[in-house]
């Protein structure tokens, strides 16, 4: 297929994408930040099979629905994420600790991602390989984020 078609689904994808982040952080004011963000973990897991079995369709329009739904569910983490990290720590910590967190978070699972996505489709023949990858890492998500505590609704100076 051609690129651009991709490279014009991200573009929409990502603008819903930003909307979706808005509006998470706002219902993660309401409902709690473990509360959205969990959902949107567990709603990323289930959609990581339909996600690869749409793209591999071939069709603009199924490509279209599979990216705009995981860009939907994906805000639904980086909507109440800053807030949730940041209310952890104490405030003498917050800056440090927030940052080293979200930045060996990145090392850890969010850079090496793509080479073992890669490695699995390659070893598998198969983009289930890389659907299962995704709900051990939400699995693991799930676990990290029922150990925090949901300061939405707490004073935090």
């Amino acid at each position: 297929m051609e690129k651009s078609i991709f490279v014009n689904v991200t573009i929409i994808a990502a603008v819903i994408n930003a909307l979706s982040i808005v509006y998470s952080g706002h219902l993660s004011d309401r409902w709690g930040r473990r509360r959205v963000y969990m959902t949107g973990t567990i709603l990323l897991m289930l959609w990581a099979f339909p996600y690869y079995w749409l793209v591999n369709t071939k069709s603009v329009g199924l490509i279209f629905l599979a990216t705009v739904v995981a860009m939907v569910f994906h805000g639904m983490l980086y909507g109440p994420q800053a807030a949730m990290i940041a209310e952890n720590f104490p405030t003498r910590l917050r800056y440090s600790g927030a940052s080293l967190g979200y930045q060996l978070a990145s090392i850890i699972a969010g850079g090496p991602a793509p080479l073992i996505s890669t490695w699995l489709l390659h070893k598998y023949g198969s983009a289930t390989a890389i659907s299962f990858y995704i709900v051990v890492m939400g699995l693991i998500s799930l676990a990290g984020v029922k150990m925090l505590q949901d300061r939405a609704r707490q004073a935090i100076d």
